[in-house]
């Protein structure tokens, strides 16, 4: 509050507490009652009354005349007018200082994205050669009959072959399978094992048919299951997530269940040593 508003103020309250006390003294002090004079009259008393007055007859005095001697009430006085003082002027509002807009801040430019680096081409496998088939020997030509000599020589190099036969040729090795070939037997043979154990273990529920389960299953060398690696799940969403932990658990107890594989060859364990499944209910 500044000096002009406290002036002011102090004004206003000095009116109204003048105000107060001039109506507070008029209200105090009773008005003046006007004092009536009037004059004495004689009276005679008359203890025997004539038979006939001698009093003259009494004029009756004008409705106007009777009026104006009756005495007219004083007016009461005017109460002083109280002028109420002024109200005080409104105060002029401070006017709102301009709040000056806020100056946008320069947007960075983005960065330029590094460019792509080129992802290497996966090399392709080498196809592994295929053993070449052995060719057949040559048939030894006959041999020309020889006539008996008579020495020992044709004795001690053995009979000689019959004219017109030829000895039957070997047959040749079949080439074996390749390791492509081997791990694909392998997967099918781990997959008709496993697999059924897998779905006799598997919950139920809804959409439970479409969530893919995929594992590695670690083998010995003699066929044994070794251990079972968890890969991944895939096609899980919000109906079926309450039966991905227990497929996971079901498809790793049925691989480690399963009895040793020894149909599989020895001398191409590097092939199936390591066999990845996909798992899903039926």
């Amino acid at each position: 509050m500044d000096r002009v508003e406290r002036n002011g103020l102090g004004l206003a309250l000095i009116g109204h507490v003048a105000l107060f006390a001039a109506l507070s003294l008029s209200l105090l002090k009773p008005p003046k009652l006007p004092v009536i004079e009037n004059d004495p009259i004689e009276v005679d008393l008359v203890t025997k009354m004539a038979e006939e007055t001698t009093a003259p007859d009494p004029q009756p005095t004008p409705p106007a005349a009777a009026k104006a001697e009756e005495p007219t009430p004083p007016e009461p006085e005017a109460l002083p007018q109280v002028v109420p003082p002024p109200p005080p002027k409104p105060l002029p509002r401070p006017e709102p200082k301009p709040v000056p807009k806020p100056q946008p801040k320069p947007v960075p430019k983005p960065a330029p994205k590094p460019a792509p680096k080129p992802q290497p081409k996966p090399t392709p496998a080498k196809p592994q050669p295929k053993p070449k088939p052995t060719p057949a020997k040559p048939q030894p030509k006959p041999a020309k009959p020889v006539a008996p000599t008579g020495n020992i020589t044709g004795i001690l190099g053995g009979s000689a072959p019959k004219p017109g036969t030829s000895p039957s040729p070997k047959p040749a090795a079949k080439p074996g399978p390749t390791i492509a070939q081997t791990k694909q037997q392998a997967k099918f043979l781990l997959g008709s094992v496993i697999g059924p154990r897998f779905q006799k273990c598997a919950p139920s529920g809804v959409d439970v048919n479409l969530i893919l389960t995929d594992i590695d299953v670690l083998l010995n060398a003699d066929g044994s299951v070794a251990d079972v690696v968890f890969i991944k799940q895939s096609e899980v969403n919000e109906s079926n997530s309450a039966q991905a932990a227990p497929l996971r658990s079901c498809a790793i107890r049925a691989a480690k269940s399963a009895p040793p594989f020894t149909s599989l060859p020895k001398d191409q364990y590097d092939a199936w040593k390591r066999i990845p499944m996909r798992l899903k209910v039926r």
